[in-house]
């Protein structure tokens, strides 16, 4: 009787354990979240490799570049592209974070040929400590305005150090200096 009874004490025991590590279902729903975007680009911050280019002065296939934007809360860029023409940003008391690319020209810039133009790594720092809260995404970049595309969330740092899941893009517009707008929804597993 005492040994049935040291059994069924230790299955109690490592029960408990066990249901004390599985997630509970209000975790589960914290873990996944989407962010939603607006994205003005600097162009002033727009720089390429320009031993590697067209005779247009546009940048050709295998040119490295990086540009850099401002993050703003989604809806900001309904009505402009809010990039002030010194490449200040418009609405400087809405910027929320950083927006980092960085890759190499892939294909056909004019996008002529309907491929991707590049191929890059985007992060979105979302604090004012470069690195310390930050979403980082790959994958491949269209200039088409109005259109929609998919890139991998890669990783991060800080409360976003084990993110993964998948980023939706839009381009929402080009303004008169080659500046781009897009919109972000970055659905965090």
């Amino acid at each position: 009787m005492n040994r049935l009874f040291v059994y069924l004490f230790l299955i109690a025991g490592v029960g408990s354990i066990l249901i004390g590590c599985a997630p509970t279902q209000v975790e589960a729903e914290t873990m996944s979240q989407t962010l939603e975007l607006d994205m003005a680009e600097d162009f002033t911050r727009y720089v390429f490799n320009t031993d590697i280019a067209q005779e247009n002065g546009f940048p050709a296939h295998g040119s490295a570049f990086i540009t850099q934007g401002y993050l703003y809360p989604v809806g900001t860029l309904d009505e402009t592209d809010g990039t002030n023409p010194d490449g200040s940003p418009e609405f400087p008391d809405k910027v929320i974070g950083t927006w980092i690319c960085r890759g190499w020209i892939y294909g056909d810039m004019a996008n002529e040929d309907g491929l991707p133009i590049a191929v890059t790594t985007q992060i979105f720092e979302l604090s004012e400590a470069y690195g310390s809260q930050t979403i980082i995404t790959d994958g491949f970049e269209y200039m088409e305005p109005g259109s929609t595309f998919s890139r991998a969330i890669i990783g991060g740092t800080g409360d976003y150090r084990s993110a993964s899941g998948e980023q939706t893009q839009e381009i929402l517009g080009i303004n008169e200096f080659m500046g781009m707008s897009m919109r972000f929804a970055l659905q965090l597993d």
